[in-house]
This record gives C-alpha cells, sequence and structure tokens, in this order.
C-alpha cells in the first residue's frame, strides 16, 4: 500500500462521501496502512475538502501514530475512533524528526519530505 494505492481509495471513496455526506473509513483486518498510503489519502481529501467527513476506524496503535504525524505535517484535524468504541476523538499531531529534503524529486509537500 502507497500513494497509489491511496490515490485509488480517495477515488472509491469520493461517491461515498457524496452519497452519504460522512463515512468511517475502517480498513481491511488484513492490511497495515503505510504511512504513504495514509499520507497520500488524507492529502487528496484535504484538496477536495472531504476531510472532516472522514472518521478513521483504527485497530493499533502504530496506524495512529502514523496519522498523528500526518495531521502535525498537513496541519489537518483527523478524526479516529478505536474498533469496538463508539466515541470518536481528535487526532493529537506529533512532531516527527527533522525533515530531509532531497532535490529532483517530488515536491516536499506531496511526499513529506520522505524520497
Amino acid at each position: 500500500m502507497g500513494r497509489v494505492r491511496g490515490a485509488q481509495a480517495y477515488e472509491r471513496l469520493v461517491g461515498y462521501l457524496e452519497e452519504n455526506g460522512k463515512v468511517e473509513l475502517e480498513l481491511r483486518s488484513n492490511m497495515r496502512p503505510t504511512l504513504s498510503f495514509l499520507d497520500e489519502l488524507v492529502r487528496q481529501l484535504q484538496v477536495a475538502g472531504y476531510l472532516d467527513r472522514v472518521v478513521f476506524v483504527i485497530k493499533d496503535s502504530d496506524t495512529l501514530r502514523k496519522l498523528s504525524r500526518i495531521a502535525e505535517v498537513r496541519k489537518a484535524r483527523l478524526t479516529y475512533r478505536h474498533v469496538g468504541a463508539s466515541t470518536q476523538a481528535v487526532v493529537s499531531p506529533m512532531p516527527g524528526p527533522a525533515r530531509r529534503v532531497v532535490v529532483g524529486r517530488r515536491p516536499a509537500s506531496e511526499t513529506m519530505g520522505f524520497p
């Protein structure tokens, strides 16, 4: 799961958002979302103005950590809830290590500074 899959997930999600207004997004139990997948999905949702309509349903602390990093870098307000829980919460942004910028690659705004 990478940026391409994140873009594909966004394309599939748009229809549900337009029909239902708000969506709880839970990934299949056998898939662990990568940072690049989640970042691309969040980036496209943010650009389109749909981010406030999505609740990420998470199963583990690793996914929450990734969302937290994305919330910091994108200055985004992300909402989540744990599987089986009924209450939602806002992801707390987590500063990461100093960014590394590589010249000649995709802009850091699209890759979170990772090559």
